[in-house]
């Protein structure tokens, strides 16, 4: 917000980027400790394995 009186838009249009950057680490971060998904993960793992012995 320091940026902004001083550059005006511009630095707004500066700052989106490394916004959104951060924003999506920390959704991947989430998604990824997410139950859900990690029990997904672990079935596909469990799947892959009875396909290699052939069960």
């Amino acid at each position: 917000m320091f940026l902004i009186p001083r550059f005006q838009y511009l630095a707004v249009i500066f700052c989106e980027p490394v916004i959104w950057f951060f924003m999506d680490v920390e959704l991947l971060w989430a998604f990824w400790r997410n139950p859900k998904v990690l029990a997904g993960k672990q079935e596909e793992k469990v799947c892959e394995a009875k396909k290699i012995k052939g069960e």
